[in-house]
């Protein structure tokens, strides 16, 4: 391999080495920062910061009050198909207040009470997830 020094740059003629010239470099998929495009050939992306991770009260409303009324449904489901002795009618007249079983106003107020359980739980979890992430996130940034 012969190589001819001409000032910075070293040129190669890559016909007598029998090896073959190296490749062009692809160019990034990623739009470089034009104040580095000419010295960067590689993206890197910029460092992860850390990003507080807080709970959405509205997300978590539907989605727990949605959980719920789909499990009151199954408990309704369960009640019909099964005999009555592992019927769960009394656990929900005990839950859910003025709910009387097998009655169409009872299974409606039923979907209704559920949601809103699912809701309430929603809404005081939340925030104190809310809360106890801030304090552990703020110590450990110290």
């Amino acid at each position: 391999m012969e190589a001819m020094p001409t000032g910075r740059a070293v040129i190669v003629d890559w016909g007598r080495t029998g090896m073959p010239p190296p490749r062009k470099q692809e160019a990034s998929p990623v739009p470089l920062n034009p104040k580095r495009a000419a010295t960067c050939k590689t993206f890197v992306p910029p460092p992860r910061r850390k990003v507080l991770k807080m709970l959405n009260v509205r997300v978590w409303v539907w989605s727990l009050g949605t959980f719920t009324t789909i499990s009151y449904v199954l408990c309704v489901i369960w009640g019909l198909i099964t005999p009555e002795s592992v019927h769960m009618h009394e656990l929900l007249e005990i839950v859910l207040p003025a709910f009387t079983w097998l009655t169409p106003g009872g299974f409606v107020l039923g979907l209704v009470e559920s949601f809103l359980w699912g809701g309430y739980v929603a809404v005081v979890l939340v925030p104190v997830h809310n809360f106890f992430y801030r304090r552990w996130e703020l110590r450990s940034a110290r």
